[in-house]
């Protein structure tokens, strides 16, 4: 088994790395890396670290990156902050309203911004413009989404549930007794939480941070909708048109892989320096493993505080956009959901997102739960090592390039089929086995051999072992590692048009707009489809669960 588990990892990371590091040594401009006419050269490393552009390019992406990251974590912070420390009604219904703009379609929340932001159309700027004088004169603005400021802040609100879901862990299973004595040796509550709290919260920020990086370098869904493409230059935006070609140009997929195994290297390195940063964190962790609660704070002035941040943050990012798609809905009428939903088009694009995101979420979590059994459980010490770190490999690899690399993969691997395929797609979509790995690690860590060594002293085997124990105690980190892989492939775009060539799914429903109201009704209804599809699969495991126990007994 454990060879097995390690021939697959391979196959899903290492054969497209491998793929994307060859294709980086390829020329031609406009000649795919695999043809007979690409020979070898070092030219596109050369292009990109001799050119001046270059510069450019990584001060404005650093710049994007770092305001993204700044806004992120302050908004995530302080609404973990609000949930977990702050005496607020239902804390529960606010988290999950924190949560909900991860499961909105990108496109949606672009496009409400744009409908009031746009320099020249916005709602909001002709607003500005028609009734405050001092604007009159203006053609544009005075409003601006296309500078690295309003695009970061953007990117930030995106990043945010990500952060909040991350500290907010944080934040409740982190032990109260220091922040408990600062209240009582007389500290105020920003003291105690400047001086005790956020420095302990240190490694929670850096994994959001790690985090962040990742998804920024991955979504392109705010340096396109908001930025102007010719003015901001961002490492995404570079990606985007080497791989498709310029308008007029040829692709520079030699270019991009040079490009991605650069920042692939650098992110390593910062990954690697972050691991061994956190070994250090655990010298002086709190979690003291009690099921305590936190004491919380009256509302007060930082409550009322953190409360309008939170309103702020949820109209910008779901409220806003829900306005937008239910005016547009009613500006349709009827007759758009009767196009859409008797179109066989529809229910193609249906089927084929259902099936790919449930295909990769199946196949993804069984690869990371036999991952984290290799790695903590198996005598295979040979490869406990390799296969973890090839797993954190995604991590530092954009989703562009992911998609490139697969590609390339599969056009090579012609006699399997996998190009233009479903299967393809279910493939390339567990490549997202990181976070959703970690979170099996985690879990399974808190569970003791003595339970695995008990079950074959009794005479159970593997399987037995993992029927009735180690899958019933984590059926929480399975949901969740599920939950993850399904979000990752019903939202994914770049895979889809690279790997799934003639695929249909939702998220390139955009090129489809052509009949009134599609978009609109397209959207809102992949939004309880997917709704539905998780709710579902959450209520099949809960009723598994029960079968094998409690969930909080098995963690």
């Amino acid at each position: 088994m454990p060879w097995v588990i390690a021939l697959l990892v391979i196959f899903l990371i290492f054969v497209p790395v491998a793929m994307l590091l060859f294709a980086s040594f390829r020329g031609p401009i406009g000649a795919l890396p695999i043809q007979t006419r690409a020979y070898f050269t070092f030219d596109h490393y050369i292009d990109v670290l001799f050119r001046t552009a270059t510069l450019r390019m990584a001060f404005e992406t650093t710049t994007y990156l770092s305001f993204s990251l700044i806004v992120s974590m302050f908004f995530g912070t302080s609404l973990a902050w609000l949930t977990e420390r702050i005496s607020i009604p239902k804390p529960n219904i606010f988290a999950a309203l924190f949560v909900l703009p991860f499961l909105l379609p990108p496109k949606l929340i672009t496009g409400s911004w744009m409908d009031l932001f746009s320099s020249r159309s916005g709602s909001v700027n002709v607003f500005i413009r028609e009734h405050i004088f001092l604007f009159e004169n203006f053609t544009s603005g005075p409003i601006h989404t296309s500078n690295l400021m309003a695009m970061g802040l953007g990117q930030g609100l995106f990043l945010t549930p990500i952060t909040f879901l991350i500290m907010a862990a944080a934040f409740r299973n982190m032990g109260n007794s220091f922040e408990e004595a600062s209240f009582a040796s007389g500290a105020g509550l920003s003291r105690t939480m400047r001086s005790i709290t956020l420095p302990l919260l240190l490694p929670a920020l850096f994994t959001a941070m790690i985090l962040g990086v990742w998804f920024t370098l991955n979504w392109t869904d705010v340096p396109f909708d908001l930025g102007a493409v010719g003015e901001v230059r961002l490492f995404s935006i570079k990606l985007y048109f080497q791989t498709i070609g310029s308008v007029g140009g040829f692709p520079n997929y030699g270019g991009a892989a040079a490009h991605g195994v650069l920042v692939f290297i650098l992110l390593s390195v910062l990954l690697i320096a972050f691991s061994k940063k956190s070994g250090n964190w655990r010298r002086y962790a709190v979690i003291d493993g009690s099921n305590a609660r936190h004491p919380r704070s009256a509302i007060g002035v930082w409550g009322v505080l953190l409360i309008s941040l939170a309103t702020f943050y949820s109209i910008a990012t779901w409220g806003m956009p829900l306005y937008w798609l239910f005016n547009a809905l009613i500006a349709g009428g009827v007759e758009p959901f009767h196009v859409v939903l008797t179109t066989e088009r529809f229910w193609a694009i249906t089927f084929n997102s259902l099936l790919i995101a449930m295909g990769s979420a199946t196949l993804g979590t069984i690869i990371v739960v036999g991952v984290a059994w290799v790695v903590l459980r198996s005598n295979s010490k040979i490869l406990k090592t390799p296969l973890d770190l090839l797993t954190t490999m995604p991590l530092v690899l954009p989703g562009q390039l992911v998609a490139l690399a697969f590609m390339l993969a599969f056009l090579v691997l012609d006699f399997l089929p996998l190009w233009g395929t479903h299967l393809g797609l279910v493939v390339a979509f567990t490549f997202r086995l990181a976070i959703p790995y970690r979170l099996c690690n985690a879990n399974l860590q808190q569970i003791s051999k003595v339970l695995d060594e008990a079950s074959y002293v009794s005479g159970g085997n593997l399987f037995a072992t993992f029927r009735h124990i180690l899958i019933p105690m984590l059926l929480p980190a399975i949901v969740a590692a599920w939950t993850i892989f399904f979000i990752f492939a019903f939202r994914e775009k770049n895979i889809v048009e690279y790997v799934g060539y003639g695929v249909r799914t939702f998220t390139t429903m955009g090129k489809l707009s052509g009949e009134a109201g599609w978009f609109a009704v397209a959207t809102f209804l992949s939004i309880l489809i997917m709704l539905s599809a998780l709710i579902l699969v959450r209520y099949v495991f809960l009723k598994l669960s029960l079968r094998s126990g409690d969930w909080r007994r098995g963690t």
